[in-house]
């Protein structure tokens, strides 16, 4: 998929469908997804979210969740110590 997105980009034809979408519900997906890779290397992982988020945000759920998981997988993979953790905040 990612390689197929990829070309979507380059060709100018990559379409984001905006729609509401549950941040809560995403993030609890990735941290159950990602966290037992973590713990299986032998470091920590956290979603930290200072202060109260929306429940709802208008954005491509899809999209979201493939982008955290690729880039706590990779944080996961290149850490060798301590932990991963994914700090997440309202900027109004």
């Amino acid at each position: 998929n990612g390689i197929l997105d990829l070309s979507k980009i380059e060709a100018g034809k990559f379409a984001v469908e905006l729609q509401p979408c549950d941040l809560v519900a995403v993030l609890a997906d990735v941290a159950g997804t990602m966290r037992p890779h973590a713990l299986a290397r032998g470091i920590s992982f956290a979603v930290e979210g200072p202060g109260e988020l929306p429940k709802t945000i208008l954005t491509d759920g899809t999209r979201l969740r493939q982008a955290l998981l690729n880039l706590v997988g990779n944080a996961i993979k290149f850490t060798e110590k301590g932990g991963v953790a994914v700090a997440v905040s309202l900027v109004p």
